[in-house]
Formats: C-alpha cells, sequence, structure tokens
C-alpha cells in the first residue's frame, strides 16, 4: 500500500565545509537521509537550506551541530510547513 504524504513535499540541502573546503554535500526530499549524513559529518560550518517551493524557502550557515539542530526540526516541521503553504497561498497540496 502507498504511504499518503499528509504535508507538500519539501527540498532540503545541506552542506558542511571545514576550513574553506566543502566536506559533505546532501541534497534529499527525506529527512532521514540527511540526518543520517549529519550525525557523522565532522566540520567547523554548516549550511541548511530548506525549500519549500521555488521562491520560499528557510537558510542559514551554523557553527556546529548543536546550533543546527534547532532550525533543522523547525525548517522541518509538518505543521509549520503545511501553515506556511497554506497561509501564502502557493497552491502545494499533498500527495494523495
Amino acid at each position: 500500500m502507498r504511504k499518503i504524504a499528509l504535508v507538500p513535499r519539501i527540498y532540503i540541502r545541506l552542506e558542511a565545509f571545514l576550513g574553506n573546503r566543502k566536506v559533505v554535500l546532501v541534497q534529499s526530499h527525506s529527512k532521514e537521509k540527511i540526518w543520517a549524513k549529519l550525525k557523522h559529518a565532522v566540520a567547523e560550518k554548516y549550511y541548511l537550506k530548506v525549500t519549500y517551493a521555488p521562491s520560499i524557502y528557510n537558510d542559514g550557515y551554523y557553527t556546529n551541530k548543536k546550533a543546527l539542530l534547532f532550525p533543522f526540526r523547525c525548517f522541518t516541521n509538518p505543521s509549520e510547513i503545511q501553515f506556511l503553504c497554506d497561509y501564502n497561498s502557493i497552491g502545494i497540496k499533498g500527495e494523495k
């Protein structure tokens, strides 16, 4: 049986930097894939971008994993995503 998505699909991009060199780049729709890479990444700085629609996104640079964890959870919270989509009337509906 196919799983029904209750919220619109988002796109997550995570980059990890060690000095000026990019050591990890992960792009996915799945929070679990991003989290799996993040657990093992060793870096000085992280960049997180969560895209909800072509011109609607949240992003930021973070200095450590602890600082990254809170925005990661907030940006990918299903109720916040649904609210954002409804509030902005961008017309994105969950998959059925």
